[in-house]
């Protein structure tokens, strides 16, 4: 049983992430700051976490042998478009703050978030190496080179330093404790809310020819931790479910399991939307982890559903 610390532990990917170090037979040391653990565990204990508090955070970290980094703030197309520079910042110097604090309190293995967004735009599953083959789509421009950053930066101090770090590039992830805020959410939990809110026709942003890379939380999740004890040498590594769907299709998906199969959809594309696609390569992923956990997307997708129906809003 490894101690994992996960920083950013009440957010929805810090939430699934103690999930499943937990499955994984791991104890968890949450850090909250703000919000309240959304999980209890005999094998879990909830702690401060504050990023400006050094003490604090020699404190949180101590004894840790993996530290996974789960605080950031949110980039949905909404917000890319409309407040570009908020998730910049704020993502820089919760990443800085992370790793300065791993590398002040001599953590063996650190992991930290690339993103898909730094990587130049492509017909084809883009493979870790392509990275820096050309510059990030027009959209991501901003948000893309700080990625692009913090990946240097987490090679860079696995060279450097004893803190070696393990730096993966999540694919679109969605499921259970997702964000389905009004300005905030990302494209699934948006298409739910409004499929379960809609009584005629059904607006979608953009052509609903979009294609995404799609993975179910709890599986990114355990193949986060997985890949935090197996890899953690600074290379960066996709965590993805490795082939694509179309907004269109994630449509009907949603629609045929709420029973709304003749809802009238209403494609618009002037509403903000990102790049037309992205698909991901996971065969790295694969062959460093094995099997990566694939949920049907259906039956994700119904999880998800199901979830936030239970959360009565």
């Amino acid at each position: 049983m490894l101690k994992i610390a996960i920083i950013g532990a009440a957010g929805f990917v810090g939430t699934n992430m103690c999930a499943s170090a937990l499955k994984l037979g791991h104890f968890v040391r949450a850090g909250i700051h703000k919000s309240k653990s959304k999980l209890q565990d005999n094998n879990m204990e909830s702690r401060h976490c504050d990023l400006k508090d050094e003490d604090v955070m020699q404190k949180f970290l101590q004894g840790a042998d993996i530290v996974i980094n789960c605080a950031g703030a949110v980039s949905a197309a909404n917000v890319t478009v409309n407040n570009p520079l908020g998730p910049i910042i704020k993502n820089l110097e919760l990443n800085a703050a992370v790793i300065d604090a791993c590398v002040r309190a001599k953590v063996a293995k650190l992991l930290m978030f690339g993103s898909s967004t730094g990587y130049p735009s492509m017909s084809r599953p883009v493979k870790e190496e392509d990275m820096f083959a050309g510059e990030p789509a027009s959209v991501y421009e901003g948000y893309g080179r700080m990625r692009r950053y913090i990946e240097r930066l987490s090679y860079f101090v696995s060279q450097k330093t004893d803190t070696k770090v393990c730096v993966v590039r999540p694919s679109a992830v969605f499921g259970p404790f997702d964000d389905f805020g009004e300005e905030t959410s990302h494209v699934i939990p948006a298409l739910i809310k409004r499929a379960i809110e809609c009584q005629g026709e059904f607006e979608v942003w953009g052509t609903g020819e979009e294609i995404r890379d799609f993975m179910y939380i709890e599986d990114f999740c355990e193949a986060c931790v997985m890949a935090a004890e197996n890899y953690a040498i600074g290379s960066p590594i996709n965590i993805a479910k490795g082939n694509g769907v179309t907004i269109a299709q994630i449509v009907a998906m949603i629609l045929q399991i709420l029973g709304k199969e003749q809802t009238k959809i209403i494609f618009n594309p002037e509403k903000p939307t990102t790049i037309p696609i992205r698909l991901v390569n996971v065969d790295k992923a694969k062959s460093v982890l094995g099997n990566i956990p694939d949920t049907d997307t259906v039956v994700a997708l119904r999880k998800t559903i199901d979830w936030y129906l239970e959360q009565g809003d």
